[in-house]
């Protein structure tokens, strides 16, 4: 809550910052802002209320911190994506999704980012060339690391080149930010958490230009000493490169000094300058306490602040760094805390200089004159404590179980507690153009931190799910002069699958404060996906063009689900949401879940063999066990809400009809073995087939039909790693075409079915849940999608990316994808 004397201060800087021209607002092109690390922006309006402006979903996590050049903020997730989204709206302007495979995390000896590894350590921007340098690891045609110059203005790739550093790939992590500066690009590398393999910390330097010879820095051959603080290196205003290393293999007895444990001073070329390291540097070595946690600020006064897993800060000196010695000055900055105290990366504004301590953010009073520090406050207590910066007069940090806090600098009073949901350790926002970005596992949120002199209510408008061709019912906006002054509106217009009109009147004109005009929208899609656009106002007021950032969806199917473990139905890609009667939080009982034909209602399936209506359907008796053996339910073609007709499966292979479905013969039957997974059904309704674990396809008749032809797919005898079926549309006991999908994201085609291309694959990690196609699949170009425990769904064979109705981050409940 916002307390009285801060707010007279926000508002005091607010009448200020409103006479700064809109021009000087900076852009934000490397980690924190600048290359001494500050993380300040003083540009930004006074963050006097902070409301949400927009969520833009990636596909993949993000471990980078956004980054904004004019009107463009550009995202680069572990999945090797990098996005273009407006500022103003979070609308996708380009997306380069060519880069690579990513590695997938159960491949590599260790680690902690999952699903896959791909872009983690934030890119950097060349203003004057208009491109962003980002190095993605790439799982073909070996693990290695690749830069890659991608033009900000259009997403295309420029160039790229090898920057592996020397040694195996799967050991070395490039965690840290990179750094732009002398021509060339400087990319730390360090180890993987838990530290397995042989490397060395290493700093990498390419040319900024193009492919070309690469120079570097290296800690002895497989001593370790990683480079990975996610703020990377700083620069001096000589072009010098300070990094900071952890442990070193050889403990607390290194004979010669191996330079763990230390900062470092690089030429422009990468040669060592100077150095220094704690005399305390043997038992910082041998206990894993890496100094190099936090990378290394520069502070005014020639100064560096350092601080590690061991808590204590140090302030240094940029030149006659002293080797090893006692620093100049050093004292606790993480009160109370002497292990695991310290990650990511410092904000500085003086004299005081923000610490991420794991369990809180810290600030401390630094007098760089003579140089020392006190405790100014700490914040408060979170699970983890996320690189702070500070905008609009504000320090902003955020806690990755999902808490955004704001907090006064100089009192660290809570100003701000926002709620995001989630968001990766490490993770840290960026602010520009009056606004806050904030990196969100797969979202980016994005704040207005002042309300702005247009307003737009809504802010944005959605229109669900429609057939091409077919015009959506008109949505409205109202536009408002939110200023004091009066407002001129020159244009209106609209990009997109998208259609305007408006009550403005002629333009331009002009209106009073507290009055406006609406804006009214149509939606006719042209192309299958997610179709984004917007209504533009050109006008008088700070900050235009304004825009309404519009959405809309046109996917072939009714409609598509996410069935969670515990009951939850999320509604996917623009679906209406159904009212889910069944839900039993904490107890991961629910098993599966249809759709009636005409996508209108459904049954959720619980382990016992009860059938819970979501949306308005008849209930009706079901098979009930009494014990977790219930395994899948479908509806047969004929079946209504009025007159819902189906089967339900049992883990022994059991398939019982309800609502007067005739009975079945053939299938599969395992008494007292639980290994029946999923049934599906012929287009026609005549017959289908039982999944069991091993792969096995069982072919069973409805009522007097007769028998599906047998068929075969991947088989593992022994290991019970199937998951789900899917038959393609259309599929008769005359032409049956399918495929099935393993616990790996092995999709596996059989019957008349096309080979199968593009799947999301987690080798030797039991992850994948369900497989469906899209109605617009054929049998010989099977495309479609495919569900992961997290919630996250991916697109195979062309098909168009779904946005995620559900996502839960390194919580394996997704249990089911239903599309009808």
């Amino acid at each position: 809550m916002n307390i009285p004397s801060f707010r007279r201060l926000l508002l005091a800087l607010a009448m200020a910052l409103a006479l700064t021209p809109a021009s000087v607002l900076a852009d934000w092109t490397t980690y924190h802002l600048d290359q001494s690390r500050t993380g300040n922006d003083t540009t930004e309006p006074a963050a006097t209320n902070v409301s949400s402006a927009w969520n833009a979903n990636v596909s993949g996590q993000i471990y980078a911190e956004p980054l904004i050049v004019g009107n463009t903020v550009l995202v680069a997730t572990e999945q090797n994506n990098v996005y273009g989204l407006d500022a103003a709206t979070g609308a996708v302007l380009w997306s380069n999704t060519s880069l690579g495979t990513p590695v997938t995390q159960s491949t590599l000896p260790c680690g902690n980012i999952n699903p896959v590894v791909g872009i983690t350590g934030t890119p950097v921007v060349d203003t004057a060339t208009s491109l962003m340098y980002v190095v993605a690891t790439l799982a073909q045609p070996n693990v290695h690391y690749e830069l890659y110059a991608i033009n900000i203005n259009n997403g295309a790739t420029a160039w790229h080149e090898t920057v592996s550093p020397s040694g195996n790939p799967i050991y070395q992590g490039q965690r840290s930010a990179l750094a732009l500066a002398n021509g060339r690009v400087y990319i730390p590398f360090g180890g993987r958490s838990g530290d397995c393999g042989t490397y060395s910390g290493t700093v990498v330097g390419a040319l900024a230009s193009g492919p070309g010879t690469l120079v570097s820095y290296a800690l002895p051959a497989g001593h370790e000493g990683g480079i990975w603080a996610p703020s990377g290196s700083a620069v001096d205003g000589s072009g010098n490169v300070y990094v900071t290393t952890g442990n070193t293999t050889c403990g607390s007895t290194c004979n010669p000094f191996d330079f763990g444990e230390t900062v470092l001073k690089l030429s422009p070329t990468l040669g060592l300058v100077d150095w220094w390291a704690p005399t305390n540097w043997p038992s910082l070595n041998a206990g894993d306490t890496d100094v190099g946690s936090v990378g290394p600020a520069l502070l005014p006064n020639n100064r560096i602040f350092q601080v590690g897993k061991g808590g204590t800060g140090y302030i240094l000196n940029t030149t006659g760094m002293g080797h090893i010695s006692n620093a100049p000055f050093s004292g606790s900055a993480c009160p109370g805390m002497t292990a695991d105290a310290a990650f990511g990366g410092t904000a500085w504004a003086a004299p005081y200089i923000y610490v991420p301590c794991r369990t809180k953010l810290v600030a401390l009073n630094v007098n760089t004159t003579t140089p020392s520090f006190t405790v100014a406050w700490q914040g408060p207590a979170v699970s983890y404590s996320g690189p702070p910066i500070l905008a609009g007069g504000v320090v902003w940090t955020i806690d990755p179980a999902g808490t955004l806090y704001g907090l006064n600098p100089t009192t660290g009073a809570i100003v701000y507690n926002i709620g995001i949901t989630f968001a990766n350790h490490f993770a840290t926002p960026a602010a520009a153009g009056g606004r806050l970005f904030v990196p969100a596992g797969q979202v980016l949120r994005a704040y207005n931190l002042a309300p702005p002199p247009v307003t737009l209510n809504p802010s944005s408008l959605t229109f669900g799910n429609r057939a091409q061709g077919s015009t959506s019912p008109a949505q409205s906006s109202t536009i408002t002069n939110s200023s004091g002054a009066p407002l001129t509106i020159n244009s209106i217009s609209i990009s997109g699958d998208f259609a305007q009109t408006n009550t403005c009147g002629t333009l331009p004109a002009t209106f009073a404060p507290g009055t406006g005009c609406s804006v009214s929208v149509t939606f006719t899609p042209t192309a299958s996906g997610t179709r984004t656009g917007s209504v533009t106002i050109d006008d008088s007021a700070t900050g235009s063009p304004h825009q309404l950032r519009l959405t809309g969806y046109s996917f072939a199917f009714k409609a598509a689900h996410t069935l969670d473990g515990w009951g939850g139905l999320h509604a996917d890609g623009g679906t209406p949401p159904l009212t889910d009667g069944a839900y039993w939080p904490g107890w991961k009982i629910a098993r599966s879940a249809a759709l009636l034909p005409d996508a209108s209602a459904g049954y959720v399936l619980d382990g016992y063999g009860g059938v819970h209506t979501a949306g308005t359907i008849a209930n009706v008796p079901t098979a009930y066990f009494g014990f977790d053996i219930a395994r899948d339910i479908v509806f047969l073609p004929t079946a209504t809400a009025a007159n819902p007709q189906g089967y339900t499966l049992d883990g022994w292979g059991g398939i019982h009809p309800f609502g007067g479905a005739p009975a079945i013969s053939g299938g599969g039957y395992w008494p007292f073995w639980d290994i029946a997974k999923r049934l599906v059904l012929l287009s026609d309704g005549t017959g289908g087939y039982i999944l069991d674990g091993w792969g096995g396809l069982h072919g069973f008749a409805v009522g007097a039909n007769p028998m599906p032809p047998s068929l075969s797919s991947a088989f593992w005898p022994g290991w019970s790693i199937a998951r789900d079926i899917a038959l393609a549309p259309g599929s008769t006991a005359a032409n049956v075409a399918g495929v099935t999908l393993d616990g790996y994201g092995g999709v596996h085609p059989f019957g008349a079915s096309g080979a199968v291309s593009g799947e999301a694959l987690w080798p030797n990690w039991d992850i994948a849940r369900a497989v469906r196609y899209s109605q617009d699949s054929t049998a010989a170009n099977p495309m479609g999608w495919t569900l992961d425990g997290w919630g996250g769904i991916h697109q195979f064979g062309g098909a168009p990316a779904i946005p995620m109705g559900g996502f839960w981050p390194n919580f394996d409940i997704a249990t089911q994808l239903i599309i009808g």
